[in-house]
């Protein structure tokens, strides 16, 4: 699957930009139909970490982040509350690597009881990236924690 599209199928986008169109102009002509609507996004997933590259060259400027430790995104806003966002698997565009050890208290429970507490290790891990995906120094860093 590829998250960028060659000038020749963006054709078959019509129909969303059609959509779009009928929901923005429906929006304009119903203003009180959502007045706590916060925004919206569309959602374009990716496959490798030069997919996203391509994007981040195609779409710039775009801005990178990553909510949890299992995906990397990029977003491209539209005014302040609509946006594409496309969205990578954060392990194609990084790597996990294990920089120490700590320890850490946490409960034992018999279900659903908690019946005291254990002293365990965990691995203090990080994403590291060989290369920045954007160079831009002021979109935040792909891999920070």
């Amino acid at each position: 699957m590829t998250c960028v599209l060659e000038e020749k199928e963006l054709g078959k986008n019509q129909e969303l930009v059609n959509g779009l169109r009928e929901l923005a102009d429906y929006l304009e002509a119903n203003p009180d139909t959502f007045p706590d609507w916060g925004g919206t996004e569309l959602i374009v997933c990716c496959d490798t970490k030069d997919e996203m590259a391509e994007v981040a060259r195609q779409h710039a400027p775009v801005e990178k982040s990553f909510e949890s430790d299992d995906y990397f995104y990029l977003r491209k806003w539209f005014g302040t509350r609509v946006h594409i966002r496309w969205i990578v698997e954060r392990a194609k565009v990084c790597r996990q690597v294990v920089t120490g050890v700590k320890k850490i208290i946490r409960p034992v429970y018999d279900n659903p009881v908690q019946i005291g507490e254990e002293e365990v290790e965990v691995e203090i891990k990080e994403w590291q990236c060989d290369e920045p995906l954007l160079s831009s120094k002021k979109q935040l860093e792909a891999c920070s924690p």
